[in-house]
């Protein structure tokens, strides 16, 4: 893993070039030496970086870099436009007590172009909230039947 990481980045900034699903995979291949990276990535301009270091970080322990991602979180939090996939990371940094506040965010003020990571943050919270997820998917605010929501379709952009 070692070897991708360094033929893939320079100064923990991705080679021109490369395709950004290294992220999550190095992310899914466990290498932790990487969650640094993938952390200062979150906030990329870049939807497809900042999307592939969020799932990426799924997989890693994220417990030295909790009030970085918090910090990014709280950014977030009530925005209608915001980095789609940072909410899956409340998974990470938060206890179940999380998932009534995401979905609120979800119903009332977040734009269904970016719902995806709400509804994989609140589906990352374990079997307990699947009635949240099924109310979500017959929930008409939320168009997670849409094309906006990558939950629907391919999900690609």
């Amino acid at each position: 893993m070692k070897k991708i990481y360094d033929c893939c980045f320079y100064q923990k900034d991705l080679r021109e070039g490369m395709p950004c699903e290294v992220l999550h995979v190095l992310g899914y291949l466990e290498y932790t030496k990487c969650t640094e990276t993938l952390v200062s990535l979150i906030p990329s301009d870049n939807w497809h970086i900042a999307k592939a270091a969020s799932l990426g970080l799924l997989h890693l322990p994220c417990n030295d870099y909790e009030s970085q991602i918090k910090s990014i979180l709280d950014c977030s939090f009530g925005k209608s436009l915001f980095k789609e996939f940072v909410p899956a990371l409340s998974y990470k940094i938060s206890s179940s007590s999380l998932v009534s506040r995401l979905y609120e965010w979800g119903d009332k003020s977040a734009s269904t172009d970016c719902n995806s990571g709400i509804i994989l943050g609140i589906a990352l919270f374990g079997t307990d909230h699947k009635y949240i997820i099924k109310n979500i998917l017959w929930n008409p605010n939320w168009e997670a039947h849409g094309r906006g929501t990558p939950l629907a379709g391919c999900g690609s952009r």
